[in-house]
């Protein structure tokens, strides 16, 4: 995209002074570097770009100074890097972009210069990294992610560009994560479970931050911490212990502001 930026910006600057009729511009070295048509002063009908090995880069149409229609991005190879539809300069209709493979890395449809409706990003190998809706331009709706194998790895609800109601991350060895949130901002109690569906740690939130009681287990089931928050830091009587039950007593203390300044009080 930056490089394309340059060459609009070279193309706009060459094209202000030039006479109506075929044009190029040209590389230090006097490889070819744009060609096309002026007219009126502006970029009309067919134009392409050129790499420095003289193979094509960029290729569309201009009307009346604004990019209209197909424009196609390619590497020196030929391999299409990006394809991107255009109505009178603004973004519209079917985009591609594709990774150095050439296999899809993101695509989608624009409408009057912003995204809109389905929407899938793509790893290299070709499996989608998630997929959702756009609405005037923001992630709108439920999103999904996967992982490099297709596997589903995430959920997230999405009002207006940010992530707003349930949530939930998974996979086959991390087991579940599920929360809510509000405005982007974590929010209730939060729940981890293990891969069989029992309980891993529970932690309260508000406004993003924990706040109030957290708990987590080993996989047997016996508690491995025990212990409250305050604005994101632990307070109170905090607990851990070991995978025998045993409480682990150097950890174990009276936190304030997070920082453990006395050990547990005696029975």
């Amino acid at each position: 995209m930056k490089r394309r930026a340059a060459i609009a910006l070279a193309l706009a600057l060459t094209l202000c002074a030039c006479d109506d009729g075929l044009r190029r511009t040209h590389y230090p070295d006097g490889t070819v570097w744009s060609e096309g048509r002026i007219v009126d002063g502006h970029a009309d009908g067919p134009w392409r770009t050129f790499h420095p090995d003289g193979s094509l880069a960029t290729e569309g149409n201009y009307r009346a100074g604004l990019e209209d229609g197909q424009w196609r991005e390619l590497a020196p190879d030929g391999t299409v890097l990006a394809e991107r539809n255009y109505d009178d300069g603004e973004l519209s209709g079917t985009w591609l972009r594709c990774h150095p493979n050439g296999r899809p890395e993101s695509m989608g449809t624009f409408e009057g210069g912003v995204r809109e409706g389905s929407w899938i990003d793509f790893y290299e190998n070709g499996q989608a990294r998630s997929r959702g809706e756009y609405a005037a331009g923001r992630r709108h709706g439920l999103w999904r992610s996967f992982d490099r194998d297709g596997l589903q790895t995430g959920e997230t609800w999405f009002e207006d560009g940010v992530r707003n109601g349930p949530f939930k991350a998974f996979g086959p060895s991390m087991g579940v994560d599920e929360g809510q949130y509000e405005d982007d901002k974590a929010v209730g109690v939060w729940t981890s479970y293990f891969g069989d569906g029992t309980v891993r740690a529970t932690t309260s939130f508000v406004n993003g931050l924990p706040e109030g009681p957290a708990k987590a287990y080993f996989p047997d089931g016996q508690l491995q911490f025990a212990g409250d928050f305050e604005r994101g830091l632990p307070v109170g009587e905090w607990r851990y212990w070991d995978a025998d039950g045993g409480l682990l007593e150097d950890v174990s203390g009276i936190y304030v502001s997070g920082t453990r300044v006395s050990p547990l009080p005696g029975p």
